[in-house]
């Protein structure tokens, strides 16, 4: 169970991606966990070796800014969830645009996460940014920002 502020925050947004990807099932690549059985991530692949598509998960850090000078009071803390769409080359930009087009709308302006004592909103629309050529892969990155007031 996380307990820090940090952690709660990482977990509220993780939580809300594994429940994006459980129905129907997505391969997530979570920050820095393995693939059961290995000591790294092993890009999933169908029986004859071709690569699938999967998700990539990576929250990025803002600067903690303080609200008052008071030292018990809240911090204002930001950053964002960047979802990379991982697809075959070839497969077209198309699929990957509806994909990134429903986590923009699981991860709306608006939606908060909590967990525990501490609550994180999106705090912008999420948006997908340009695909990047990454054989055999293209990439999607949809960006999500969010922003949490906790004593740190």
């Amino acid at each position: 169970m996380a307990t820090g502020v940090d952690a709660r925050i990482s977990k509220a947004l993780l939580d809300r991606l594994e429940a994006f990807t459980s129905s129907p099932a997505i391969i997530v690549s979570w920050p820095d966990v393995a693939t059961a059985g290995s000591t790294v991530f092993e890009k999933p692949k169908d029986s004859n070796g071709n690569p699938l598509t999967y998700l990539e998960a990576r929250l990025f850090w803002g600067p903690t800014e303080a609200i008052s000078v008071d030292e018990l009071s809240e911090n204002d803390l930001t950053g964002f969830l960047q979802i990379t769409i991982l697809r075959p080359k070839m497969l077209g930009e198309i699929g990957a645009r509806e994909l990134a087009a429903l986590l923009i709308q699981h991860f709306r302006r608006g939606t908060v996460m909590t967990d525990g004592s501490v609550s994180v909103r999106v705090n912008r629309a999420p948006y997908a940014m340009t695909v990047i050529d990454d054989p055999p892969y293209t990439r999607t990155p949809v960006t999500v920002r969010w922003q949490a007031f906790a004593a740190h």
